[in-house]
């Protein structure tokens, strides 16, 4: 029976209200009783405090385009100022709301410092509900969970919000949010869900932790990856300082020869100095007779030397696939190229099967 009246009670904020929209966090001045469409119909705002207790200001932004409803508008304003007002500009929806959560929960909660304000300005008014709710968040270790008693039952009581709705949730000085669901705008310390936006059962939640905890994580991150960039940097140093460190004399025929080899150049029976005979300079290779480009860089030849080349290395006929493959050019480039050299007279091309054949013409060997 009382999860029904809780359920009536809700229904009927919704109903009045389109669907509330709530922030949460200790929030900046805020005034949406300007014209235009960025700012939402509906709001509540939440603004966390450590101990997890947190301020509500729930607000409702009426247009008036004339001067009966501008009469009605003030004929509210007067019962809200006066907390004669029912519905969602009452603080028993939000009383009996605390009350279920806090048999949920198993936190003591309670609505305190209630307050009301109202506003105009020339085509808009809007009313204002402020409050206390105690112990609204659960503060386990020095995090702030925010959620359960946003939920009645698994459910939560703000389903929905609309195109003209807001919800944020602001963190109290010192802390930054670790994590949202469902996604929303994150700002430094604040989270903004917008209209249109559905909430499963359990959400919406956020948790908040303590900045100087991401900046420990940070600055761990930090210290490990500069660590690892200097155990690089020795790293380095040392394999080339290896690859320059000349190779130290052993000491050999009975000791003589050692480390004062590093400091003198040994000397010879007469005390003259010796030097070592000079060796004679390694053969240059042979050259290579197959190699068409043997003693020629073929970077500077052009592509049609290259070809004759070839062809010149293979008795005068290659196929035009073998061409591909010891040139390494593709497919369409090596017959546009033969087909410019056959043009030209320089090489003949027959075609045999399903290849060609390349023959260098007289002329060229």
């Amino acid at each position: 029976m009382r999860t029904l009246l809780v359920t009536a009670w809700i229904l009927c904020l919704l109903a009045a209200v389109g669907g509330a929209t709530v922030v949460a966090g200790p929030v900046a001045a805020s005034d949406h009783t300007g014209d235009g469409d960025e700012n939402p119909t509906q709001t509540i705002e939440i603004d966390l405090e450590a101990d997890g207790d947190a301020a509500f200001s729930v607000r409702k932004r009426f247009t008036l385009g004339g001067d009966e409803e501008r009469e009605a508008f003030d004929r509210l304003a007067r019962e809200f100022e006066s907390g004669e007002a029912d519905g969602e500009f009452s603080a028993t929806v939000f009383e009996r709301i605390a009350e279920r959560a806090s048999e949920k929960n198993g936190r003591e909660m309670a609505i305190e410092d209630v307050s009301r304000e109202t506003r105009t300005s020339d085509n808009a008014g809007t009313l204002e509900l402020r409050f206390r709710w105690t112990n609204f968040a659960a503060t386990p270790e020095d995090t702030i969970e925010v959620g359960d008693a946003l939920t009645i039952d698994g459910e939560p009581w703000l389903p929905s919000l609309s195109a003209d709705q807001r919800l944020i949730i602001r963190a109290p000085e010192n802390y930054a949010v670790e994590n949202a669901r469902p996604e929303a705008s994150v700002e430094p310390g604040t989270v903004v869900w917008e209209g249109p936006q559905q909430f499963e059962p359990g959400q919406p939640t956020a948790t908040l932790v303590p900045s100087s905890r991401t900046n420990e994580d940070f600055s761990a991150l930090t210290v490990g990856l500069g660590l690892a960039l200097v155990a690089a940097i020795v790293l380095l140093v040392y394999l080339l300082s290896q690859r320059r460190s000349p190779t130290l004399p052993s000491r050999g025929d009975g000791g003589e020869r050692g480390w004062s080899a590093l400091i003198a150049p040994p000397v010879g029976d007469g005390g003259e100095e010796t030097t070592e005979p000079a060796r004679d300079p390694e053969p240059e290779p042979a050259a290579d007779p197959d190699d068409p480009f043997d003693g020629v860089d073929p970077e500077l030849l052009s592509d049609e030397e290259r070809v004759v080349r070839l062809l010149e290395a293979n008795g005068g006929r290659m196929k035009q696939a073998n061409i591909v493959t010891e040139t390494n050019w593709s497919n369409a480039k090596v017959s546009q190229l033969l087909s410019a050299m056959a043009e030209e007279g320089r090489i003949e091309k027959l075609r045999i099967g399903r290849e060609n054949l390349i023959t260098l013409v007289e002329d060229e060997r």
